[in-house]
């Protein structure tokens, strides 16, 4: 499986917020100026020449909603990562001094995070996400990559199940720093006794 690779900044292990510290933090500032220009056309708007047209302001601020998702999900095409079962391949378009050296060989890390900045599943699925390693070291290295559809999603699941089966130390978070695991899953006490009797793992 190959996945867009995007482009991402230091990532600092002491800190919580460094963890969003992503190359969409900089379209995230865009979708937020986008709501303020909606917020500040939906406070000055009447009924917009429309007499039909009820509560524009309400309407206008949903949508603007709406509109700050779009450039917030959108990531720079970094190059490729190749997915492989011990671990991933990449192919950056320049070369960058936070990625970790290609082959990236999971069974020399000691610690292997994947943090969920962005996840949307709606009709279709769409995921940015940062992989932190921690190899035998102590020295972190990290990369970011973007899954576009369900295919996508599927496949990375699996691989993810591979790894979790091959008692890697994997650990998955989602935006606001609470634990999950294959994206979603584990959040109730029931699929978390599930997935410490399956995979062995302590949670």
């Amino acid at each position: 499986m190959t996945l867009q690779l995007t482009e991402i900044k230091p990532w600092d292990n002491n800190s919580f917020s460094s963890r969003l510290t992503f190359t969409a933090s900089r379209e995230y500032k865009i979708g937020w100026v986008c709501y303020g220009l909606f917020y500040l056309l939906a406070t000055f708007s009447d009924d917009l020449g429309f007499g039909w047209f009820e509560g524009p302001g309400l309407i206008i601020a949903i949508a603007s909603l709406l509109i700050t998702i779009v450039p917030y999900s959108m990531t720079k095409n970094f190059g490729a990562v190749i997915f492989e079962r011990n671990g991933f391949r990449l192919k950056p378009k320049k070369s960058v001094d936070e990625l970790p050296d290609s082959p990236v060989k999971l069974t020399e890390m000691t610690e292997i995070q994947f943090h969920y900045v962005y996840s949307l599943r709606l009709v279709s699925a769409y995921h940015i996400i940062q992989c932190v390693l921690k190899d035998k070291n102590d020295e972190f290295s990290n990369f970011g990559f973007v899954i576009k559809n369900k295919s996508q999603e599927k496949q990375y699941l699996e691989y993810l199940d591979s790894w979790y089966r091959q008692g890697l130390n994997i650990n998955e978070s989602n935006s606001v720093g609470q634990k999950t695991f294959k994206i979603n899953q584990g959040k109730n006490y029931e699929e978390i006794q599930k997935i410490k009797q399956e995979y062995g793992i302590s949670w």
